[in-house]
Formats: C-alpha cells, structure tokens, sequence
C-alpha cells in the first residue's frame, strides 16, 4: 500500500515538478509556452525598467483564438500576458494599464532551433488587447526594451 502512494504521489508530482518557470532579469521576460502572467512594471522615464511577477499561472487548456479576447481578468497589476497555444497557432495576448501606448521587443524560441529568432511586434495601446500570432512550434518568448511609444 505505501508503495503504491508513493508512486501515485510521483506521477502526480512529476509533470509539477517539471514546469518551466518564467525569468525576469534586467527588464526582460522569458516566458515558457502555457503562461499567464500578472506584472508589477518598475517605471524610470519612458522605460520600463523591471519587473515583478505578482502572479505566474501554468495553463493547462490550449486558448480558443476568439475566446482568448474575452479572457482579461478583471483585476491584474500593471500588464496582463497570456502566452499560450490555440486552435490558430500560437498566441500572445497582452493588455496594460499605462496611460500610454507601448512598445517592446520580443524573440522567440522555435522547437528544434538552437538559437531565438527576432520577432515583430506592434504596439500595445491602454486597456486594448495586443494579440500577436506565430503558426511556428515556440518553446518560449522573450520580451524586452519596453518603452512608451511615441506616435
């Protein structure tokens, strides 16, 4: 009996123990695949400078692409990320609170590739969902040199 309670415990804690986690060092985000993300920002002029992670969520669910529009929590910090996949491909949505539009970088990580690849990304306007759409196999994003964008 104990034997079988603790192999039960290991296949449960197994694929727990295995999540990636997202990284934040210097103002930049790593973030695996299946994420939801609330952010604290550190503002210093027009660069976001840092980032605290208030809450870190695993999905388990792939996002629906039109759904995914309708799922902005209704309270998160400062920016709201959902990195996910979906029935289009991979998704990236992100909403923020700023009073101004941004601007961020980003590169992504491609299954099987050795190193990140640039990627476009367009401006994320206040309260407005930013959705951005790879049909490539991404591992993990990494977002960075977020600023506020001047028109």
């Amino acid at each position: 009996m104990r034997w079988s309670l603790i192999l039960f415990f290991l296949v449960l804690a197994g694929p727990l123990l295995g999540q990636e986690t997202t990284k934040i060092t210097e103002g930049k985000i790593v973030i695996p695949l299946k994420k939801e993300l609330n952010l604290k920002a550190e503002l210093k002029g027009d660069k976001i400078v840092g980032f605290e992670i208030v809450e870190d969520t695993s999905l388990i669910e792939p996002s629906e692409f039109m759904m995914s529009l309708d799922q902005k929590p209704k309270e998160f910090e400062d920016i709201y990320i959902n990195f996910n996949e979906s029935d289009f491909g991979i998704l990236l949505t992100l909403v923020h609170r700023f009073e101004r539009p941004i601007i961020y970088k980003a590169r992504i990580k491609i299954r099987g590739r050795k190193n990140p690849v640039e990627t476009s990304i367009q401006p994320s306007y206040p309260g407005v969902f930013s959705v951005e759409q790879w049909r490539d196999e991404i591992e993990e994003i990494e977002l960075y040199d977020f600023e506020y964008f001047n028109e």
